[in-house]
């Protein structure tokens, strides 16, 4: 059930519809800044990184194939952008 909850949701914010945005965010939002923070240990960095996975989820919906659940795509989106910057960070100050 949730899924075809979630699959409505998705196909409104594809629409362009503020209000499934909203629900959305405010359905996962807790769930990726907990998972943030499991792994960052900076409440503030867990908030940016959580509002980046927003923004790249809506800015790329268009590509988002309905095969499993939303949480696990926004999941996968939080690990791409997430673990790759300190990644970055890191090899930047070894030169």
């Amino acid at each position: 059930m949730e899924n075809k909850a979630d699959s409505l949701l998705v196909h409104l914010a594809r629409a362009g519809d503020a209000d499934a945005c909203e629900k959305l965010v405010k359905k996962y939002y807790s769930s990726i800044y907990q998972y943030c923070l499991l792994h960052i240990f900076d409440s503030y960095e867990a908030e940016d990184l959580t509002q980046e996975v927003f923004i790249r989820f809506f800015s790329n919906l268009y590509r988002y194939k309905e095969y499993g659940k939303i949480k696990n795509y926004l999941g996968s989106i939080t690990n791409f952008v997430g673990f790759r910057i300190p990644l970055v960070a890191t090899t930047a100050h070894i030169e």
